[in-house]
């Protein structure tokens, strides 16, 4: 297949060149690690993320959330629910985890196989409501039962903390990266076995040092 001259756009992996290296690295450090992806726009992030997702590793299942535009913690919550459902193999695992509200399993249950996977996120929103946190944590959790080790690929993780300050305060982004922090450790110093890639184009370290 000839190569293709992208001018900003996203290569497909077999275009993917001079970026082995990194893909390697993180795959290696994945075993025992998650990963923060941080470069400046037009860096080849993008790329990188699409190899991982496209050119999975055996025993892992990416799962891909670009997250740059979410401001509301409900509205994350509803893109995770249907970044899942996009998987077949998980949606069992997704319409049988206990504790759901009654009406968020009933709508999973019936409507999953009838409608597009991107017009799910509009009707979960009001659905999650307020409950986003023990929702979304319920169905990550579920995912150390699965087959394969779920990787969540999350672009633009950064931005989304910003967007939850700006539009909420500083206080709902706090908690919600503590939310985030207790998902990922099982207790101290313990890795889950699920994984994140977690990317942006602006360091979160700013972010962080600002909200302490």
């Amino acid at each position: 297949m000839p190569t293709r001259i992208l001018a900003g756009g996203v290569p497909e992996p077999e275009e993917l060149f001079g970026r082995g290296h990194t893909i390697d690295y993180i795959w290696t450090q994945l075993a025992a690690s998650n990963i923060l992806l941080v470069a400046p726009r037009r860096f080849g992030k993008t790329g990188v993320m699409a190899h991982l997702l496209k050119r999975t590793r055996p025993g892992y299942l990416a799962v891909y959330m670009d997250v740059e535009d979410i401001h509301d913690p409900e509205v994350f919550c509803s893109h995770l629910i249907a970044a899942l459902l996009e998987h077949s193999s998980l949606r069992k695992l997704v319409s049988g985890v206990k504790g759901l509200p009654k009406k968020l399993t009933e709508f999973i249950g019936d409507r999953v196989q009838k409608i597009k996977i991107d017009m799910l996120e509009i009707e979960l929103k009001e659905i999650v409501g307020e409950s986003w946190s023990s929702i979304a944590r319920a169905l990550i959790l579920e995912m150390e039962k699965a087959e394969e080790a779920v990787l969540f690929i999350i672009d633009e993780f950064p931005q989304l903390i910003e967007n939850l300050a700006r539009k909420h305060g500083d206080e709902t982004a706090r908690s919600f990266l503590q939310w985030f922090r207790s998902l990922r450790m099982k207790q101290k110093d313990v890795l889950r076995r699920y994984r994140f890639v977690l990317a942006g184009s602006t360091s979160i370290d700013l972010s962080l040092r600002r909200l302490d």
